[in-house]
């Protein structure tokens, strides 16, 4: 377990300097110690347990920021078993789990993956329903919320040019948020709505200006 831990902090520490630094080799360098983390956890613990689980999504971490429009395959396959696991051990609703089900469901949801293929979409977007089916309607990090969940899945129909499933879902998303708080509630409807329509129309999303108008809308006085 300490070789392991030693291992992961080198890694970690190697690729935290490589950032502050763009230094894309030194990052490359970094993997090798997260992948022979793997291992050392592997001897410690076993299989099929968290703390390879944690050593397995490090890993796909910096593989996928090393190439985030097209990561390698053994990102993918890191993150498929760092989930296994973590189901198995976690249970399918442990912020772990859920976690760890929406980064694999964004990986294969990048244009890279899906290719336009209406197969490779329908597989993406089965993640995506397994995830909301399991997230609660209002969960911090909100990211972890279903209509988070729906969000990132219209994202993915509006990215490739499918504006009925994109409007549904975020239709749904906002149906799904009704028992946030008014402010939240409505900031989230604006933002959102605005990314997958600039989305759909092949213009920029999420600029501050949209940020401030929304802010703007939303806002109501105490005394009103």
């Amino acid at each position: 377990m300490e070789v392991a831990d030693l291992l992961t902090s080198f890694g970690v520490g190697l690729y935290n300097i490589a950032s502050s630094t763009d230094d894309r080799q030194l990052k490359a360098e970094s993997i090798h110690y997260l992948e022979a983390a793997i291992a050392a956890y592997r001897a410690a613990f076993g299989d099929a347990h968290p703390e390879v689980a944690l050593a397995l999504n490090s890993y796909a971490d910096a593989q996928i920021a090393l190439n985030r429009e097209n990561p390698p395959p053994s990102a993918e396959t890191a993150l498929e078993e760092a989930y296994r696991i973590r189901l198995r051990a976690l249970g399918p609703t442990n912020f772990e789990t859920l976690a760890n089900l929406r980064y694999l469901a964004m990986l294969r949801s990048r244009a890279s993956w899906t290719r336009g293929e209406p197969a490779r979409i329908e597989a993406a977007a089965a993640l995506f329903l397994e995830l909301i089916a399991r997230s609660p309607a209002h969960a911090q990090p909100e990211y972890i919320s279903a209509p988070a969940g729906r969000v990132a899945l219209a994202l993915m129909y509006a990215q490739n040019r499918m504006p009925t499933e994109a409007r549904e879902q975020l239709r749904l998303a906002v149906e799904q948020a009704g028992s946030w708080p008014r402010y939240e509630r409505c900031m989230f409807t604006a933002i959102e709505t605005d990314r997958i329509e600039s989305m759909l129309a092949g213009a920029p999303a999420g600029t501050p200006d949209m940020m401030l108008i929304a802010a703007e809308r939303c806002f109501v006085p105490d005394d009103e």
